[in-house]
């Protein structure tokens, strides 16, 4: 197309300056570890986040041909995209024999130590590492503290996101010991204990953690780490300078919409109280890292940041970034604190009083978090309280109204996340209710 008078051919301008690619490795340690990173790759598009990187890491051979050896039937899925990117996705066996640690920590750290130089050039390449796995077992409390001293040591930015285990693993005094070990290394820790239902089988309740916890921290410290917020600008050297400042790490995340049901308070409640961490922690927090996503105002944002300080508004230094890039409506929080919270939200290694226990289970219902309702719902034919999310409840009833069957069977699989069961459908009462009859549990893992 020929100009005409007065056009200019335009071209970008070139501008001479340089930005370090801090590519971010996320690092899964052990059995517990190579679950969430099964549910990662499922779950993550990797051309959609080009500069992610994963390893995963285990004693156990089987475990790791078991989950990464084949492709995923699920069409779906991620995980097959992923396992054709051999330069992003490191499988290493730790160890030689491939038989597993056999519960002992001494062995999953004499297997990292043999097992370290395979993992050196994954650390070297990433610019910031997070080390996610559990403890109580032999490799995941072995290594993690190893390797995350070693990514300090190589002079690169160290996250670890631990769980704790269940009370009756039997596993508390070993994961404590190892939880000692980290003290170095800013730390988020993840209580498995805290789950509010018990009642369900342990594929559900990992789902519940991962979806309710596990899974917005990667996603959110991602978006912290390698995203430019465009309206207020934050970047990984704020959240450096939040991990530099205490190794007492609080997460913290909620999403909204802005309805007729909306309230800010209660929005800023479920921001500070997730389920499964220390919550106290931000008590003595002494620098925070808030990361907006959506379309908040200005007066919105200083209430949320002023109620998160609380009393100590004074003291804390705030790193806050904004972004209006689509629609979803969520906050991202991340808050570190150099000395232990008040109280040591980790359970005793011994159960208590059978009646104190019983005590704590009835006061799930009447110690609800803001966001969360009791709602009665059909299972199987029978009248059962969940706990759900009030926007679920919403949802829920808004769709029953319209009989909008879609809508329907996604909040279904989205309670079946938050709950452990799967509510009969409205519409079909007679239809069989697959994820309870044993046949397998029907998990969707959706993005609210």
């Amino acid at each position: 197309m020929a100009e005409t008078a007065g056009q200019k051919e335009r071209s970008p301008r070139k501008l001479n300056i340089k930005r370090a690619d801090e590519s971010l490795g996320i690092i899964f340690v052990g059995g517990c570890g190579i679950n969430n990173a099964r549910m990662t790759c499922r779950e993550t598009d990797p051309v959609a986040h080009p500069h992610l990187h994963l390893a995963c890491v285990n004693t156990d051979s089987a475990q790791l041909h078991r989950y990464f050896g084949t492709y995923d039937a699920d069409p779906k899925s991620n995980l097959n995209a992923w396992l054709d990117m051999k330069d992003r996705l490191v499988i290493e066996q730790l160890g030689t024999d491939g038989n597993g640690a056999g519960g002992n920590p001494d062995v999953g750290k004499e297997s990292a130590e043999t097992s370290m130089e395979k993992l050196l050039p994954f650390i070297q390449r990433c610019g910031t590492l997070i080390i996610v796995g559990g403890f109580g077992g032999g490799t995941g409390t072995g290594a993690i503290p190893l390797i995350a001293q070693r990514v300090q040591e190589m002079g690169k930015t160290a996250l670890a996101i631990v769980t704790m285990p269940f009370l009756c693993e039997g596993r508390l005094d070993i994961a404590n010991k190892a939880l000692e070990e980290m003290r170095q290394v800013p730390t988020i820790v993840v209580y498995n204990e805290k789950l509010p239902q018990k009642d369900i089988r342990p594929s559900q309740a990992w789902a519940m953690i991962n979806d309710g916890c596990l899974k917005s921290m990667i996603e959110v410290l991602r978006k912290m780490i390698l995203d430019v917020g465009n309206e207020i600008n934050t970047d990984l050297n704020d959240l450096r300078a939040v991990l530099k400042t205490g190794n007492y790490i609080q997460f913290g995340y909620a999403r909204t919409t802005r309805d007729e049901s909306f309230n800010l308070d209660e929005f800023t409640e479920s921001l500070l109280h997730n389920p499964y961490q220390d919550t106290s922690i931000i008590e003595n927090a002494e620098m925070l890292h808030l990361l907006f996503n959506g379309n908040w105002t200005i007066s919105e944002i200083q209430r949320i940041t002023v109620k998160i300080c609380g009393e100590n508004e004074n003291r804390v230094k705030v790193h806050c970034g904004v972004s209006e890039e689509g629609d979803d409506l969520w906050v991202g929080m991340v808050a570190a604190a150099k000395i232990p919270p008040k109280v040591d939200a980790r359970p005793a290694a011994k159960p208590a009083v059978e009646a104190k226990q019983v005590s704590a289970r009835s006061d799930v219902h009447r110690a609800l978090p803001p966001n969360r309702v009791i709602v009665q719902f059909l299972v199987q034919g029978k009248q059962v309280p969940l706990t759900i999310d009030k926007s679920t409840r919403e949802e829920w009833t808004r769709a029953k109204q319209v009989e909008d069957e879609e809508i329907l069977e996604r909040l279904r699989d989205e309670i079946l996340l938050q709950t452990g069961h799967r509510p009969d459908h409205p519409m079909r009462p007679n239809e069989i209710n697959e994820s309870e009859e044993g046949n397998g549990s029907r998990f969707s893992f959706l993005r609210r």
